[in-house]
């Protein structure tokens, strides 16, 4: 089996918003397209991504014209990862990063795509093997040659058990 690319089930039809959006459009836009996030860009960069969690707390944010602005309430910080890279490498940066959405670029920094928990959910759902060529997967495995002894069959395991 191949391994499985972030190309391979990413969403690529993707919703962007304008750093100077006020917050109060951030909110329709994401909720007419029903979605709970966006990467936000500046002059066709990408310049951060906004959540509707940053979005409900936008209270006492700067404000432009009396409305306060996306650029004021979205994360600086972008998650990144490539369409070639293996899907595991992308759930692994979200978990580790506790993020919901990962931005998906070409190398010269060109927004193609989003990865999210539930384009991975889909890909399980539809059957794909989404740890097939994961190698630092395979470098964690141990291979026993008594199966009993990596199950930890026996009275020894029992009685040392503590809860």
């Amino acid at each position: 089996m191949k391994t499985l690319r972030v190309r391979d089930i990413m969403t690529t039809d993707v919703h962007t918003l304008p750093a100077n959006a006020s917050v109060i459009d951030a909110v329709q836009t994401l909720g007419d397209c029903g979605i709970s996030g966006a990467p936000v860009l500046d002059r066709g960069r990408i310049v951060g991504v906004v959540s509707r969690s940053d979005l409900a707390g936008a209270d006492g944010v700067e404000e432009v014209d009396h409305k306060p602005r996306v650029d004021t309430v979205m994360s600086r910080v972008v998650y990144a990862v490539r369409p070639g890279d293996p899907v595991m490498s992308a759930v692994r940066l979200m978990v580790a990063e506790k993020i919901h959405r990962a931005v998906v670029i070409t190398e010269e920094g060109a927004l193609v795509g989003m990865l999210t928990p539930m384009d991975v959910l889909r890909a399980l759902a539809e059957g794909d093997h989404v740890q097939e060529g994961d190698y630092a997967l395979e470098a964690r495995r141990e291979f026993h040659h008594d199966p009993e002894m990596a199950v930890g069959y026996g009275e020894q395991w029992g009685s040392e058990m503590t809860t």
